[in-house]
């Protein structure tokens, strides 16, 4: 079992389930199941190979524990992996993917390092693209953010609008209003009527990218930014996304079984603008790397 944290715990039963002896082979066959994984959260493999309270004692059980430090001095990771991660020393996904501990997860989620930018960012930063993500709410907020990077692969959250009860025209309105204004290369929209309606006006636009645990991903390429020094955010032009980013936590209690981010945050926090921040985030990320290859 590969990456075993990201599946559930009835997948080791049935595994299990096949590594009894049949009769078709000699007696002196060894069934044994392998299971790799990343620690993700104390979970089930927590409870049932490390914690010494509740994990199986048997001596057929073998536990293994390498580090990326470990891997890196050893020439399986190549020199510099470390650093590229940028994850900060202690931080908690620095426990997690870097010394391979199970790591109870608490607190605030995002970093709050970032670099405040003001609006003067907007009127001469040379920018190489620029993304607006746009979540799109009923009752709650609908919220636009305008990400970018320039030459150096810094990123700057230079702009937002954010509203309550907002109609499609409205949305509409402000979106074909920035993009005149500042040349957004693409836009990422949440609901399927307006995305429809952007692509038949002619404007760049896709969906997000919502698989397993793409929210996760995006959290932690920010918290990478913020600990590089390379995550601007104007405090001014985007007071929601700041006081949502400044308050979104994990769950004060896990049930250890949490597989995705989005299980072990604490539920019904707003998260109208970190929304749409990760939907651009993740564009601009991957132009990056596609100008890079």
């Amino acid at each position: 079992l590969d990456e075993a944290a990201q599946m559930d715990e009835g997948i080791f039963a049935l595994t299990n389930a096949n590594v009894r002896g049949t009769g078709f082979r000699d007696d002196s066959t060894v069934y044994q199941t392998i299971i790799t994984t990343t620690p993700r959260g104390k979970n089930w493999l927590w409870r049932r190979f490390v914690n010494p309270e509740t994990c199986f004692s048997d001596d057929a059980l073998g536990y293994y524990h390498m580090t990326t430090e470990e891997a890196e001095d050893e020439g399986i990771a190549r020199p510099g992996y470390i650093e590229e991660l940028g994850y900060e020393v202690g931080s908690q996904m620095y426990q997690q993917e870097v010394m391979a501990d199970f790591v109870a997860w608490t607190g605030l989620v995002f970093r709050q390092g970032w670099k405040n930018c003001d609006k003067a960012c907007t009127g001469h930063q040379p920018f190489r693209f620029i993304v607006g993500g746009v979540d799109v709410g009923s009752i709650t907020p609908s919220s636009i953010i305008l990400t970018a990077i320039d030459e150096s692969d810094n990123y700057y959250v230079f702009k937002e609008f954010y509203a309550p009860r907002t109609d499609p025209h409205i949305l509409m309105g402000r979106i074909g209003e920035w993009h005149r204004e500042f040349g957004v290369n693409r836009w990422v929209v949440d609901d399927p009527d307006m995305f429809r309606q952007l692509r038949n006006a002619g404007f760049p636009s896709q969906f997000p990218n919502k698989q397993k645990d793409a929210a996760g991903a995006m959290v932690n390429f920010i918290n990478s930014l913020i600990s590089r020094g390379q995550f601007h955010l104007d405090e001014h032009a985007c007071p929601n996304l700041v006081r949502e980013m400044s308050t979104y936590a994990y769950k004060s209690t896990t049930s250890g079984d949490e597989v995705t981010f989005l299980d072990r945050v604490a539920p019904n926090q707003a998260e109208h603008a970190i929304d749409p921040l990760r939907y651009a985030t993740r564009i601009l990320s991957s132009w990056t790397l596609s100008r890079s290859s």
